[in-house]
C-alpha cells in the first residue's frame, strides 16, 4: 500500500503528541514496546538487515559529525528545532526511566 499525504500529516501528528504527551503515549502503547524491546534483543533483530542499516547509521552519524557537528548547529540556527530537540530529549528521559534496558541496547 502506497503512502500518501494523509497518513504522512497523520504520523506527523501522532508522533508530535507521543514527544509533547510521553506518558500517555507509554501508557497506550505499552504492550507494543514491550514486544519491540524483546525483537530488538532477539538474534532474530541482530541478525537482520534492519540490524545492520542501524549499525551503519550510527557509525556514519559518528564520523561524519552529524550528531556532534550537524545536530547542535541547526539547534543554534532553529529555535523550532531546538525545543523539539528538548521535547525529545524530555520524552527520552522518561522512555529509559520505564526502560533502562532501552539505554544499554544503544551503545
Amino acid at each position: 500500500k502506497d503512502i500518501g499525504t494523509e497518513q504522512i500529516i497523520e504520523m506527523i501528528k501522532n508522533t508530535k503528541k507521543s514527544i509533547e504527551n510521553p506518558d500517555d503515549f507509554f501508557a497506550e502503547n505499552k504492550e507494543v514496546l514491550e514486544q519491540y524491546l524483546i525483537y530488538k534483543k532477539s538474534d532474530e533483530y541482530k541478525n537482520s538487515p534492519a540490524y545492520k542499516i542501524m549499525e551503519l547509521i550510527k557509525e556514519f552519524n559518528s564520523i561524519s559529525g552529524y550528531n556532534d557537528i550537524f545536530i547542535p548547529a541547526l539547534k543554534e540556527l532553529s529555535p523550532s528545532y531546538s525545543e523539539y530537540y528538548q521535547q525529545l530529549e524530555k520524552a527520552n528521559e522518561k522512555l529509559l526511566e520505564r526502560y533502562p534496558e532501552i539505554g544499554k541496547m544503544s551503545d
